[in-house]
Order: structure tokens, then sequence, then C-alpha cells
């Protein structure tokens, strides 16, 4: 089958699509989650909180502010120092897809 399958009851009906992942595809995302967790537990704890809150949750720069009670400039200043530490291929990544 390919990537999607489809489920049917047991007369044939169809119930959903479900959306099959190869086990090659589901270690890679392993690894990859590993290596973000490995860079995010090296960072101090200002950083890490401005860095999952920015590209995990998806909260903007005035947000983030808000909810740490600091600056937007300290939130722009934090997440770039910050997101250096995993390199260019994490940059920009937002809402969980790490």
């Amino acid at each position: 089958m390919g990537p999607l399958a489809q489920a049917t009851s047991s007369n044939g009906t169809e119930l959903e699509q479900v959306t099959c992942g190869s086990a090659e595809q589901e270690i890679l995302r392993a690894e990859e989650r590993k290596r973000v967790l490995h860079a995010l537990a090296a960072l101090s704890s200002r950083r890490r909180e401005v860095l999952v809150l920015r590209y995990y949750l998806g909260l903007s720069e005035a947000e983030i502010a808000t909810v740490l009670g600091i600056s937007t400039g300290t939130v722009k200043s934090t997440a770039a120092r910050g997101s250096g530490v995993w390199g260019p291929d994490y940059r920009g990544r937002s809402n969980g897809h790490w």
C-alpha cells in the first residue's frame, strides 16, 4: 500500500483515511527529536523558554515578552542567540515541526 491506507468496517464501508509512515521515517523523526532536545538542554533556561515558546508553540515576540515579563527586544536577541545552537537546519521551524 502507499502512504495512505483506508480503514474499512467488516461490511466494507470506508471509515477513515489513515496516514502510514515508514519505519525508517519514524526512526529519522525520533533521532531529530533527540537532537533538538539535546540542543535545548544545553541552553540556559531563559533561552530554552524563549525558543520553545517561539518555535514550538508559535507565540509571537510580544506574547513571549508578556509571558516571561521581558521586553520584545530581549525576546528577539535571546531567540537569535539561542537558535544558533542547532544550526540553520532548524531555524525558522515553528508549530511543532522540529
